[in-house]
């Protein structure tokens, strides 16, 4: 005896309908979510113990490695905070 779907109460396309219906609401959610979390992760990035990985006597076309960490994670943390803020002004939530 097969089973009929619509006894089941959901329809397997219904259910694909729905799925991406929560993912378009979780979209402001994860954006602001980010934007919490990445002056959290710039200050972890930027504290003495992890810099000090990078203060070795170490140079890359005559840069010191330590600068170029810093003005990498520097740029790094602009971009994406440019990124979460176009996400963030896209779906019209206040960031």
């Amino acid at each position: 005896m097969p089973i009929d779907p619509a006894s089941l109460g959901t329809d397997p396309f219904e259910r694909a309908s729905t799925r991406s219906e929560r993912e378009r609401r979780a979209g402001p959610h994860r954006a602001r979510e980010g934007a919490v979390l990445l002056p959290l992760l710039g200050a972890f990035l930027l504290v003495s113990p992890v810099i000090l990985v990078f203060a070795a006597p170490v140079t890359l076309f005559g840069i010191p490695l330590i600068l170029i960490y810093l003005f990498g994670v520097w740029a790094l943390l602009i971009g994406a905070s440019a990124l979460l803020s176009h996400r963030l002004a896209g779906r019209g939530q206040d960031p």
